[in-house]
């Protein structure tokens, strides 16, 4: 079971993203599309899904509507990462039940600080010179 469940249709988005929670020691999973995300995320109990907006299948904010108002499935935190740069999509994903919203492109320092931060995972420190 992962700790981090990514949907999003672009593999080199996914893969990096994976790199850089992994390094966080997360284990992750990569999905290409919002296609059974509510039973991907019911059988493996992530602590966060990454969802983009704009998908194959489920769309992100449709999706994690869903995951938010299941029971079985309202525990995940909720990220969403997207090229969208729209403040309605931001208000509506965080009414949806995102705790998290971010744009593409990303940095990838900031991306890792902002989900270790939503996760309570500490920075990783430079070890000294």
């Amino acid at each position: 079971m992962a700790d981090v469940l990514i949907f999003d249709d672009d593999p080199s988005v996914g893969d990096l993203m994976s790199e850089l929670l992994r390094g966080r020691g997360l284990t992750v999973s990569h999905f290409m599309s919002g296609a059974g995300v509510v039973q991907l995320v019911q059988e493996n109990k992530p602590k966060l899904v990454i969802l983009d907006i704009m998908m194959p299948g489920m769309d992100g904010l449709t999706a994690c509507r869903t995951l938010k108002s299941n029971p079985s499935t309202r525990g995940a935190k909720i990220a969403i990462l997207t090229a969208k740069n729209f403040s309605e999509d931001q208000q509506t994903a965080m009414r949806y039940g995102a705790e998290l919203f971010l744009h593409k492109p990303f940095d990838p320092s900031a991306f890792a600080s902002s989900i270790g931060r939503l996760l309570g995972i500490a920075d990783v420190a430079a070890p000294p010179m």
